[in-house]
């Protein structure tokens, strides 16, 4: 229910600011697949998750986990501490 949350308002808020369009959406093909971006800004992993319609498992530095209250919230938007 958060990741749907925080997906919806991300969505929202690129629409807005940024005119967030996908193009090529047909070419991502639903169920396993990884793909990488190349991290231009801090950005990137939501507007990713907001481009692909199936939920996204994100992988991020364990020391992001160490602050509760954040790790709690980078879990419930399935993000694992490598």
């Amino acid at each position: 229910m958060i990741y749907s949350f925080c997906k919806f308002w991300v969505w929202v808020l690129a629409t807005l600011f940024y005119r967030h369009k996908v193009y090529g959406k047909e070419h991502i093909l639903s169920g396993g697949a990884m793909i990488a971006s190349n991290h231009c800004s801090f950005l990137d992993p939501p507007l990713v998750g907001v481009s692909c319609t199936d939920q996204i498992h994100y992988l991020a530095r364990d020391t992001l986990f160490q602050f509760k209250p954040f790790g709690w919230l980078l879990q419930q938007i399935n993000t694992h501490p490598v």
